[in-house]
């Protein structure tokens, strides 16, 4: 076996991968100081990572070769961290080209993969290469919004790379790449997901999700007394320490102080147990919340709101 001849044919093969798909890779123009990268992911429709999409107006990409146009935010996704362009008719016009998609459930652990962006045209794309380290079933991030695939990468995300494409060396693509959810670990947001976020946004331009208007501590347990006196199996809660002002949970009668036992019947020992019922729901749903409040239980019921714009706003100021 000629193994010169075998990794000269392998860099040729990485070489035109990330040629074919820089086409479809654009420089966005978002926040202060570095752009972003963005994939054009069909005729006439951007997408990138929420978390560096830091305006809602003036945005413009850059197109290989310095070509700058405007273009319109059609939605955001905080919970996905995705974000969704529309490309102007002018820039429309030019024919760009989206991408190809691959499916990323035929991804494996250690495949050859490539991470490419753009954060200035003029220069071409960029990309650095690693290999598929870990890959699992779906899953929630922080806000417990699902994610159809697992898919973490043994590659660098360089500033400005978040927002581009996970490739393989035949120049599909499968997601897109963000550093807002692995704490330093990069991910890649699987192309089932993209498409699905696409769809909704272009659609209805935002995504609803429920939320209840609580933040907690960690659990804290319940002494053996107490859960004797009330007969209670399980041996922590979740201590409410912030009922936002006109949320569910303040409608409903929730105070800070009051300890979260059940939800819905199912224990609550983690925030993920809560973004776990809540991810299942439409605002407008109730939920059965079951509380300890002064040694005693009690039972409310919250009828879930769609999270408001001043909430997501605070959310991506801390990301």
């Amino acid at each position: 076996m000629d193994t010169n001849n075998s990794l000269a044919n392998l860099s040729e093969q990485l070489a035109a991968a990330v040629e074919k798909v820089s086409r479809s890779i654009v420089a966005i123009d978002a926040r202060p100081r570095v752009p972003t990268s963005g994939i054009i992911w069909r005729e006439g429709v951007i997408v990138s990572t929420n978390h560096t999409i830091r305006r809602d107006e003036d945005i413009t990409i850059q197109l290989q070769g310095g070509a700058r146009h405007a273009v319109t935010l059609v939605g955001r996704d905080a919970g996905t961290d995705l974000a969704v362009l529309k490309i102007s008719d002018e820039a429309a016009g030019q024919s760009l080209q989206p991408v190809e998609i691959g499916d990323a459930a035929n991804l494996k652990v250690g495949n050859i993969v490539l991470a490419v962006g753009c954060t200035d045209a003029e220069r071409g794309a960029r990309a650095s290469f690693g290999i598929v380290n870990s890959v699992a079933g779906a899953w929630r991030t922080w806000r417990g919004d699902e994610i159809e695939r697992f898919i973490s990468l043994d590659t660098a995300i360089y500033l400005g790379f978040s927002g581009g494409a996970l490739v393989d060396a035949e120049g599909k693509v499968y997601g897109v790449n963000t550093s807002a959810f692995g704490r330093g670990t990069a991910l890649t947001i699987p192309a089932s997901t993209v498409s699905r976020v696409v769809e909704t946004l272009l659609t209805r331009g935002k995504i609803a999700r429920p939320y209840l208007g609580i933040y907690m501590h960690q659990p804290i347990p319940l002494s053996q007394n107490l859960r004797d006196k009330l007969n209670l199996q399980q041996a922590s809660g979740l201590m409410i320490v912030t009922v936002e002002p006109d949320s569910p949970a303040e409608k409903a009668g929730i105070f800070i102080g009051d300890v979260l036992l059940r939800l819905e019947g199912r224990e609550m020992t983690d925030i993920v147990d809560i973004q776990t019922i809540l991810g299942g729901r439409e605002p407008g749903s109730a939920v059965k919340a079951d509380l300890l409040r002064g040694g005693e239980l009690k039972t409310v019921e919250i009828t879930l709101e769609e999270r408001p714009v001043r909430s997501e706003r605070r959310h991506r100021r801390r990301r």
